[in-house]
């Protein structure tokens, strides 16, 4: 059989496809960077709307929302009480208070929480300790006390709101659609850039029927 001309032999792609491949991998790369810019904007939002009350005088706080709340200690990463989480847990009592019958009000069933999430703010970080269920948004009576051993820092502020780090970060239109946007255009960026380095130098053959 007599080789088969130039003319017969399939166009090669163009090397544009290098260049699309290459546009995957960085819009993905792009796309996860943007997302972390979003969700830290979207974190410090709400960390900064949060309420704050400081033991041991204790406080009034308004919530916005009914549902459950997350109780943060904000302090020193180099310092501050060291908290035992089922010693400071039970001294915590949250009560809703009205401009009605406030004193009897019964205090709500406050927790301990199921994993610790943590927070950077300034100069302190939040470490969450605490939950609680808000049947109704509104004012709450937030008191407590730090570790009985502790008197070299009497003072804590506590920060009270809806804050699940954890179920943020796992949003589409967070960290997690961005990982995967990253993903996609990594893996099909480097596909196009493999089958078109394979095509254009001929390793890549079909077979006539």
């Amino acid at each position: 059989m007599l080789p088969t001309s130039a003319s017969d032999e399939p166009a090669r792609p163009s090397a544009l496809w290098y260049a699309l491949g290459a546009m995957l991998i960085v819009g993905g790369a792009a796309a996860f960077v943007i997302s972390l810019g979003v969700e830290g904007r979207r974190i410090e939002n709400r960390i900064g709307g949060m309420a704050r009350v400081t033991l041991p005088e204790g406080g009034v706080v308004e919530l916005s929302q009914a549902g459950e709340q997350t109780i943060f200690y904000e302090g020193s990463p180099h310092g501050g009480p060291r908290l035992a989480y089922t010693e400071i847990e039970p001294s915590l009592v949250v009560t809703p208070r009205s401009d009605q019958r406030e004193s009897r009000a019964a205090p709500l069933e406050v927790r301990a929480v199921e994993q610790v999430e943590a927070y950077p703010r300034g100069a302190v970080n939040g470490l969450s300790i605490a939950r609680f269920d808000a049947p109704t948004a509104g004012r709450y009576r937030i008191d407590g006390r730090l570790l009985p051993s502790d008197t070299e820092h009497p003072d804590a502020v506590l920060a009270i709101g809806q804050l699940r780090l954890q179920q943020m970060m796992g949003r589409w239109d967070g960290v997690f659609g961005g990982a995967v946007a990253a993903t996609l255009g990594l893996v099909c960026g480097t596909l196009t850039l493999i089958l078109t380095f394979l095509v254009r130098r001929r390793q890549f053959t079909t077979r006539d029927d």
